[in-house]
Order: C-alpha cells, then structure tokens, then sequence
C-alpha cells in the first residue's frame, strides 16, 4: 500500500470527509479517489491529488511525500488536530499531529460477497487484507471491516466504503450495525448493513436509505448484531 495513503486517509478521518464526499469535491470518480485511498495508486493523474490535498487544507508536499509542515502556513487550524494538540487529547500544545503510520496494520477485512436481494451479504471466513487499526479500536482484538458491496444504504455508505466494526459495543438507536443472521444447514449466512431503529422482545427493526424501508428481523433469526464504529469513535473520542 503507498504511504502517501495513509496520510490521506488519516487526514480526511480528522476532518470529517468521507470519500464519497472528497470525490464529490475534487470533480473526480469516487472509483478513482477509493482506489487512492485504497494505496492502489502510486500517483494519481492529472491534478488529482493537489486538488484532494487542496480540499483538505494540507500541502501537497506533506500529502505526497510526508514532508512537515502538514498545513498550509497560516491555515486555520482544524478543531480535531487542535483537540489531539490539548492536554485533553493526552498530547503536549506543541506535540506534531499524530500518524496513521504509527497505527498497527492488524485489522482483519472480510470479504462480502452478495448473498440474495436487498443488500443482503455473505462474509468470507478469512480475511482479504489487513487495514490500519484506528485508536477506537486499539483494544477490540475480534474487531473486522468489510467494503459495502452495493449501494441500499448510500449515500451514507456508497458501494465501496470500507467499514469498521465494534462486536461488542451495544447499539443505539441511530446507530449504523451489521446484522448477522443464523443459517440452517447447507446455507450461506446472511449479513445486513443497516440503520438501527428499535427492538422488542420479538424483533429488531432497521432501516434502509436506498429505497427508503424498514425491515424488522425476528429475533430467533439474528445471530449477532455489531456496531459500525463512526468517526469520532475511531479516533478514541
């Protein structure tokens, strides 16, 4: 994987953007920008990666290269950086920002793979690569990801977002969650991202963007339900 990645990824996760929303912002793919973040591409054509170092407020220099300082000089600085600067963020005030590249590539992905109609998955049983492990997620051994295989929950999560899993941190309402379903022998099991809404002592019920839907899972079915960690969470906010 190309390090300048790393630093892309690190540096969109500080300030909120997805890549979906960086491509949005740049003019280009997002099959192109989630290749880059991807560390697919060595160097990107044309101006690509000024205009994504440009949209997210760091030099081009530091982007490709890693070369400090990260920030133009006289930016304004990023509530987030400025937070991990604080005592707060356990950093000394003239402490540099911290790197992705400090963080262990151990986080297992799985592989999905679609399973039938309406988003629904199948995870592979060995993992397909090994991501940056995030601070949210230092200590969760059995925590995985996966890449969204279609687009039934986007533009929250396009095709080819790559999400990041908590199993053991309860989920509440509004929460993002992977519900694994049980299998009867001989079949695949069935895996669902979706928006938590409510549960009872009979069901769970979720909901979907794309189309808008609910659906409720009866509960004797559901295996397991994981939380999809957000942002700020990954980060150890």
């Amino acid at each position: 994987m190309e390090e300048w990645a790393d630093r892309l990824n690190m540096v969109a996760g500080m300030r909120g953007i997805s890549i979906a929303e960086l491509a949005r912002r740049t003019g280009a793919s997002y099959e192109r920008v989630i290749k880059c973040a991807q560390g697919k591409v060595a160097q990107p054509r044309g101006t690509l990666m000024a205009d994504m170092a440009r949209e997210l407020g760091v030099r081009l220099a530091w982007l490709r290269y890693g070369e400090d300082p990260m920030e133009p000089e006289g930016a304004p600085e990023d509530s987030t950086l400025r937070y991990l600067k604080t005592s707060a963020g356990a950093r000394k005030p003239d402490a540099p920002a911290p790197s992705a590249d400090t963080w262990p590539r151990d986080l297992p992905v799985s592989g999905a793979n679609p399973a039938g109609e309406n988003g629904a998955m199948a995870f592979s049983a060995e993992p397909v690569e090994f991501v940056r492990r995030p601070p949210g997620l230092q200590s969760v051994p059995d925590a995985y990801g996966f890449y969204v295989m279609d687009d039934t929950m986007a533009p929250r999560y396009p095709s080819g977002e790559l999400c990041l899993i908590h199993p053991h941190r309860p989920p509440r309402p509004g929460d993002d969650v992977v519900i694994r379903l049980t299998a009867g022998e001989g079949e695949t099991q069935k895996a669902y991202l979706r928006r938590f809404l409510r549960q009872s002592a009979d069901e769970i019920v979720c909901e979907q963007f794309n189309p808008p839907s609910e659906a409720a899972f009866p509960r004797d079915r559901v295996e397991s339900v994981h939380k999809v960690m957000p942002l700020h969470e990954l980060l150890g906010f």
